[in-house]
């Protein structure tokens, strides 16, 4: 119960009263994001390498059908226009500490609303808060059309393809109640659009991870926490989508199922690092790991 209650505080934003420390954790926040990684190459650079997991999880072949596949069908729209849908793409990227400041110039004296003109302080907030999210332009737009957006892709037209030729979804939705006046054949293309995007979208929480403030350890939540924990949400997750990878291929292990595509993930997450330090540093005497890091 308490841990619905608080989820739903924080989504909404009333958990966070609107008092001076949490104007402060903002503002020292967004200059963090600013001074770590606004109007940075190297870092957008490093955040796209991000879209190297697309091979550990679906391997180059998959990767390399699904533009084949979409372009053959004509799906490129669709997908855009499901992605928008699920919500995949971020608005702002930067963490900021979350505040309740809709009515922070608003006080009732005297059973009057009186409202406070912006002072020294809230500008300056305001201006740091605008340079850190024009800072993480860079970034968001890496994070959106090449990361968000190609996980999206493959997955879409991967779990597409499969639904596309499975007859049994086919057959049980012919053989269902369709409303009037829609065709079957649309009836089928709606559902294996659905089930599609549905699969997409996971895949990118997956592969690329949700940074929500609902979504963030416990601890991240608070206002000291957003200070110190800022950079932290990405190792975190990270962290798990090893430790998931890695599980899974173990299970798989013990099972005997040596040939099973959780096998074949742990074997190209190590063969990505592997190559990464032990081959391309030697060979072209260059600090690879500092770009594609683990």
């Amino acid at each position: 119960q308490r841990y619905i209650t608080e989820t739903h505080s924080t989504a909404v934003g009333t958990r966070h009263k609107n008092s001076k420390f949490a104007h402060v954790a903002k503002t020292i926040t967004a200059w963090q994001f600013f001074q770590k990684l606004g109007f940075s190459p190297g870092t957008a650079a490093r955040n796209a390498t991000q879209s190297l997991q697309n091979f550990v999880y679906f391997g180059a072949k998959a990767w390399k059908d699904s533009g084949t596949y979409v372009k053959s069908n004509s799906l490129g729209s669709v997908i855009e226009a499901e992605m928008k849908r699920h919500g995949v793409f971020f608005v702002n990227l930067e963490e900021i500490a979350q505040t309740g400041d809709m009515l922070s110039n608003v006080q009732l004296v005297d059973g009057k609303v009186v409202r406070h003109e912006p002072g020294y302080g809230d500008w300056f907030q305001s201006s740091v808060e605008k340079l850190s999210k024009l800072s993480g332009k860079p970034m968001q737009w890496v994070e959106n059309k090449i990361n968000r957006a190609t996980t999206f892709k493959i997955a879409y037209s991967k779990m597409h393809s499969d639904l596309s030729n499975n007859h049994g979804l086919i057959r049980k939705r012919m053989e269902g109640k369709i409303s009037e006046g829609v065709k079957i054949e649309d009836a089928i293309a709606n559902e294996i659009n659905k089930r599609a995007s549905r699969f997409a979208a996971n895949m990118v929480k997956e592969l690329h991870y949700e940074y929500s403030p609902f979504a963030k350890p416990k601890a991240i939540q608070t206002k000291a926490g957003s200070i110190l924990g800022q950079f932290s949400t990405y190792g975190i997750n990270f962290f798990e989508y090893n430790r998931k990878i890695a599980m899974e291929a173990g299970d798989s292990m013990l099972a005997g199922d040596w040939t099973s595509a959780e096998n074949a993930r742990l074997f190209r997450l190590s063969m990505l690092y592997g190559l990464t330090y032990a081959v391309m540093e030697p060979l072209t005497n260059a600090k690879w790991s500092n770009l594609i890091e683990h």
